[in-house]
């Protein structure tokens, strides 16, 4: 029924221009409206789109790691399989959708051809003032984990493994020595052999790989991969003030679901100016005159991780405003597209 009130829909900057006398009540839930000469509107909200990158280590030992002190003399090996975690950045976006909670029912008054006044109210697609794309909408306080990708580098194989006797370890390790010293007396100029610079960066490249492979069968290989988290958080209107949890993180388990146990918890953190303490939300108890806009918020937010802080910003939140209403008479106005305040205000005699 509130859909069929929906009457404009234009992909452009909030502007108004009411030369009546219009009224506006905010709507309940399940509310039916009968007007025919109406329009629904809705102010916005902001929704934070949280970026995170974590880098795991995946540690593997060696197949030979038990002779690696016996026959290379290392000791500065991986001994067993194991994972490790860190969080490589945090990026803060924010988008602007409807606020299911700031609904508002304006009745234009008589439209009839006797009437000279005109009215003039634009608005998105969305029933938002203002012509900016919304997102999928969230609930308040909500988040939302995807995965979006995971970047490995390395192979997890063993090449030149053979699963056989001290004789096969004995030759890897053989093999892995003179390797090392062909490329040193490469590099150094031992043999006396002009190469051409692209043949000299090739040889290098294959023997610093073939060295890499032999010296892991016996000190045993990292590989790293890299993924790469999002996550929604919509802040509560009436929570200026808060350090929100939106997920959990340990070094040795990586990014976790708040309700898993283990982990400490990672946060949105937003500590408002206190600017809008100062105002006093419009009374919306029955029939408003004009129409409601709300005075925004700006509030300083941050990612915080027991010490650490991700991407601290100044934001404007809508939601963390107030609501105040303007009154039309013979006036033109027009609120910004995003945060739903009040921009200008032409009065005309």
């Amino acid at each position: 029924m509130i859909m069929k009130k929906i009457i404009l829909s234009l992909f452009v900057a909030l502007s108004a221009l009411l030369q009546a006398q219009v009224f506006t009540h905010k709507i309940s839930p399940g509310e039916e409206l009968s007007s025919a000469n109406a329009v629904v509107y809705a102010l916005p909200q902001l929704v934070f789109k949280i970026d995170v990158w974590v880098e795991e280590t995946h540690s593997i030992p060696g197949p030979y790691a038990s002779y690696a002190n016996r026959l290379l003399g290392l000791s500065d090996l991986i001994t067993s399989d194991s994972k490790s975690y860190h969080i490589k950045s945090v990026a803060l976006k924010s988008d602007y959708i409807a606020d299911p909670n700031q609904l508002y029912y304006t009745e234009l008054g008589d439209v009839s051809g006797k009437s000279d006044k005109s009215r003039f109210l634009q608005m998105n697609e969305a029933g938002l003032f203002g012509g900016f794309s919304p997102m999928e909408q969230n609930n308040s306080n909500s988040t939302t984990h995807v995965v979006v990708e995971k970047v490995r580098t390395g192979i997890p194989d063993f090449r030149y493994f053979a699963d056989a006797n001290l004789i096969e370890k004995v030759d890897a390790a053989l093999a892995y020595m003179v390797i090392r010293k062909n490329r040193i007396e490469l590099i150094s100029g031992f043999q006396e052999v002009a190469y051409p610079v692209g043949t000299f960066e090739i040889m290098n490249q294959e023997l610093r790989q073939m060295e890499d492979d032999y010296i892991a069968l016996f000190a045993g290989k990292k590989l790293k991969s890299d993924i790469h988290y999002v996550f929604f958080y919509t802040p509560s209107a009436d929570q200026p003030n808060i350090i929100a949890p939106i997920f959990k993180f340990s070094e040795d388990l990586g990014l976790k679901y708040l309700s898993t146990s283990g982990g400490e918890k990672v946060s949105l953190a937003i500590k408002s100016n206190g600017l809008a303490e100062k105002l006093h939300d419009t009374n919306l108890s029955g029939v408003v005159s004009g129409l409601i806009y709300r005075f925004p918020e700006t509030a300083e937010v941050w990612v915080k991780y027991g010490r650490k802080e991700f991407d601290k910003q100044m934001i404007t939140i809508p939601q963390l405003g107030r609501l105040q209403n303007v009154r039309m008479g013979n006036h033109i106005f027009e609120l910004h597209t995003k945060t739903g305040g009040l921009k200008t205000l032409e009065i005309r005699e």
